[in-house]
């Protein structure tokens, strides 16, 4: 998670302006927790999708939110001197696992032909899906980052 924070805030030192949204798989929730953590330190208005791929029971907000808030609370121990506010640290998060974990989905599928023309290998049960619920055609967002998390044997 505090990787994952810290990629965030390098992030912030590539980009001329904040995405207006930065989308990245959802399993066990730490990489969404050090992203949400990230973008709130940055003080971006930045919204972050957790595209659950994994059972809800795992992949959630409210599990995902109190791993940023450990974080929060680890790096407060460290000496560091780290305050965000609750609300500062925002997080949605959307449906995407299909039939189960590891089955994939047909608009991963798709997803993963149209990244490889492109040179980017994705997996089935992560990237696929996350990447295959961003393009459907009921989705609309603008300026996104997504994070590939390449979970991959």
């Amino acid at each position: 998670m505090i990787g994952h924070f810290l990629a965030t805030l390098e992030l912030g030192s590539q980009v001329d302006a904040p995405p207006d949204t930065i989308a990245v798989p959802l399993g066990t929730g730490g990489t969404a927790a050090g992203i949400a953590l990230g973008v709130a330190w940055l003080g971006w208005s930045t919204n972050v999708v957790g595209i659950g791929v994994a059972p809800r029971i795992v992949a959630n907000r409210w599990r995902t939110l109190r791993l940023a808030r450990k974080t929060a609370a680890l790096i407060r121990r460290a000496g560091i001197e780290f305050s965000v506010p609750r609300s500062a640290v925002r997080l949605r998060v959307v449906d995407a696992m299909g039939k189960g974990y590891g089955h994939p989905t047909e608009e991963g599928e798709r997803a993963r032909t149209r990244a490889a023309e492109h040179g980017v290998r994705l997996d089935p049960t992560y990237g696929a899906k996350a990447l295959g619920f961003l393009q459907r055609a009921d989705v609309n967002l603008q300026r996104v980052v997504f994070w590939h998390t390449f979970a991959w044997p």
